[in-house]
C-alpha cells in the first residue's frame, strides 16, 4: 500500500492502480478497496470506479464495531457512487423494427447484448462507435458516432428497414406440388399381338425345323438319278416331299409370327392399353383394333 501510496501522490496512476489492486486482493478491507476506486477514477475509468465503490460498500461490516478507516471508506464510497452517478453520461439504444435478439450491436470494442438495448447505460466519457446489423446478416446500418462528456443524456434510434415474410393468406389453397419424375419403363405393357406373334413365330421354326430335318433324312436315303425314281422308292419320295413342303410352310408361318411381334411390341405396345384384337383364319392373320 505504501508503495501504490506514493505513486498516487506522484500522480502515476496507472502504477498506483496495479499496486493498490494487488494489495486489496489480500487484505479485501474498505480501506484497501478506497484506494483502487480512487485510482480508477483519476485514470477516466468511471464506470469502474463506480463498480469499485459499489463493491466496497457491499462488504459486510464488521460488528460489533468497525475500525474508523472502514467508517470512512464507507462514507467517502457513499458519496462518490452520488457524485458520479450525476457525472457518467448516459447513452439509451433504441430498435425500430427489429428485436433485441434480431439485432447484435457494437458500442466502441464492447458487444452490447439485449440487457443494454432500450435502457439508459452508464459510459465513460469520450468517443464512440456504433455498428448495427441483424444476426442473420440481412440488414446492416452504417456506422455511428457518438461524443459522450460529462452528465450527457443521449438516444439514438437505430432503424433497421422493414422486412418482408412471406406468410401464407388464411385459406388460400396451397400451390399444387410439383409431379415427381416417371421412369418411361414403368407401366410399359407389351400388346397381346406381340406375345402371339412371337409365339405363332417360335411354333413355325420348330415346325420347320423338325420337318426339315425329317426331309433331309429321307432325301438321303433316295436314288432318283434324273428325279427318276424306282417304284419300291415312291413311298419314300412321296414322304419326302411331304415333309419338304410341311417344313417350308413352317417357315413362312415362323416370318410371318416374327414379323407380327416385332409389330407388336414397338407399335402396339406401350403405357396405356390399346383394344387390339388378332383374328386367326385360314386365309391368314387379322389384327384389328383402335390404337
Amino acid at each position: 500500500m505504501f508503495a501504490g501510496r506514493e505513486k498516487y501522490d506522484a500522480e502515476q496512476f496507472a502504477d498506483a492502480l496495479q499496486r493498490f489492486r494487488s494489495a486489496d486482493a489480500i487484505m479485501k478491507v474498505p480501506s484497501t478497496r478506497l484506494w483502487v476506486a480512487r485510482a480508477e477514477q483519476k485514470l477516466g475509468r468511471w464506470v469502474e470506479a463506480r463498480a469499485t465503490y459499489q463493491s466496497l460498500l457491499d462488504m459486510p461490516e464488521r460488528k460489533p464495531s468497525e475500525p474508523e478507516a472502514f467508517v470512512t471508506a464507507r462514507e467517502e464510497a457513499k458519496q462518490k457512487l452520488a457524485e458520479l452517478d450525476d457525472l457518467l453520461p448516459q447513452l439509451t439504444l433504441e430498435l425500430v423494427g427489429a428485436s433485441a435478439t434480431e439485432v447484435e450491436v457494437r458500442v466502441g470494442d464492447e458487444v452490447w447484448g439485449a440487457d443494454k438495448l432500450g435502457v439508459a447505460v452508464q459510459l465513460n466519457p469520450g468517443r464512440y462507435d456504433i455498428q448495427a446489423r441483424t444476426k442473420d446478416g440481412q440488414s446492416q446500418l452504417p456506422s455511428q458516432t457518438v461524443e459522450l462528456g460529462q452528465e450527457a443524456r443521449q438516444t439514438l434510434r437505430l432503424a433497421f428497414p422493414a422486412r418482408s415474410s412471406a406468410v401464407p393468406t388464411p385459406g388460400a389453397n396451397p400451390p399444387p406440388p410439383k409431379p415427381a419424375p416417371t421412369d418411361s419403363a414403368e407401366g410399359f405393357q407389351v400388346s397381346p399381338v406381340a406375345w402371339v406373334g412371337f409365339a405363332v413365330g417360335g411354333a413355325g421354326l420348330i415346325v420347320g425345323s423338325v420337318f426339315g430335318g425329317l426331309a433331309l433324312s429321307d432325301s438321303s436315303e433316295l436314288d432318283c438319278p434324273d428325279d427318276l425314281c424306282p417304284r419300291e422308292q415312291e413311298d419314300l419320295f412321296n414322304r419326302t416331299q411331304t415333309f419338304s413342303h410341311v417344313s417350308t410352310a413352317g417357315f413362312v408361318v415362323a416370318g410371318v409370327g416374327l414379323a407380327l411381334g416385332v409389330i407388336g411390341l414397338t407399335v402396339l405396345s406401350g403405357p396405356e392399353e390399346s383394344d387390339v384384337g388378332l383374328t386367326l383364319t385360314p386365309g391368314g392373320a387379322w389384327v384389328t383394333g383402335a390404337f
